[in-house]
């Protein structure tokens, strides 16, 4: 029925037999017979023979249906550049954590994709066995976001800086660095800072230790079997913590004996970098860059 709608289109817009049948390439027989079965089908006369013109009906018909099949076009478009989008699906690695200004730089990016381009259709690669920079410099993920430059990025690759952020410190609330007035980082000299086994978190841990070196603090540290990152704060123990971005909060969501601080020293920042291929930059990758950047000053502004 839609091919034959579509010919009666193509006929109420001639209003020839033979000019249609000529731009349908195909006979006039055919398309007489066609226009036959469609007025056979719906129940009503859409032409007035001799001379050929629409009826009252086919009027109405064409108004209505002249829309429809263009919104039947545009959703078959759309579809196919979905279908097309799904094959080069951006891949992204990241810490998977639901708090703090990076992951929501992450999901707002996402979100802006999806509106300004239907085909875009991204996934998360997440694998503890692999650190972040491993997964993108062998291909099984196109963006990364990390904490730290890497010691050693491989040609053809690219890290660019992302945003820098107010770092906190969570301790428990019987940690001794949370005694001292004022809050600063060397309160926290003697504690330990809990590392995973899972190497996803080394970016994490690596962005701690330069931001915490940085204030003149070389913390103990200790490894433990974490995958879910609720749980470095679920297990947090009396002479341990962890530092984050500025979450907006000093209550940690997870736990009720977790304090958030925010040190005094100067220039006390967490990182971010997106690391990704540049020979070339995927499309999806250069979009998502742009973006985040741009939700990243967005978030600046704000703060």
């Amino acid at each position: 029925m839609l091919e034959r709608t579509r010919e009666f289109i193509q006929l109420a817009n001639a209003m020839s037999f033979s000019k249609a049948a000529k731009e349908l390439n195909m006979s006039q027989p055919s398309l007489r017979r066609h226009i036959a079965e469609l007025e056979s089908e719906l129940g009503f006369m859409l032409f007035e023979r001799n001379p050929l013109t629409l009826t009252t009906a086919g009027c109405h018909y064409l108004e209505g249906i002249s829309t429809l099949i263009n919104d039947v076009d545009s959703l078959t478009a759309r579809c196919q550049s979905i279908a097309a989008g799904s094959r080069e699906s951006l891949v992204i690695c990241s810490i998977p954590f639901d708090l703090g200004p990076y992951s929501r730089i992450v999901y707002e990016s996402i979100a802006r994709m999806r509106t300004a381009c239907a085909a875009f259709a991204p996934t998360f690669f997440y694998s503890g066995v692999f650190t972040i920079p491993e997964a993108i410099y062998s291909g099984k993920a196109d963006i990364g976001v990390v904490f730290s430059m890497p010691h050693e990025i491989p040609e053809g690759f690219t890290c660019d800086p992302l945003m820098d952020y107010r770092g906190m410190i969570w301790a428990h609330k019987d940690n001794p660095g949370l005694k001292v007035s004022p809050i600063r980082a060397q309160n926290f000299a003697g504690s330990v800072l809990v590392d995973s086994t899972n190497r996803m978190y080394t970016t994490w841990r690596d962005g701690e230790l330069e931001v915490l070196e940085k204030a003149g603090v070389s913390p103990n540290s200790c490894l433990r079997g974490i995958e879910n990152s609720a749980d470095f704060f679920i297990m947090m123990r009396r002479n341990e913590i962890k530092v984050t971005m500025d979450l907006g909060t000093t209550i940690c969501p997870y736990n009720p004996d977790v304090v958030g601080v925010l040190p005094e020293d100067d220039e006390f920042v967490i990182r971010t970098y997106l690391l990704y291929g540049n020979r070339p930059v995927k499309p999806q990758v250069a979009s998502f860059v742009d973006l985040a950047k741009q939700v990243a000053a967005e978030t600046l502004q704000m703060r």
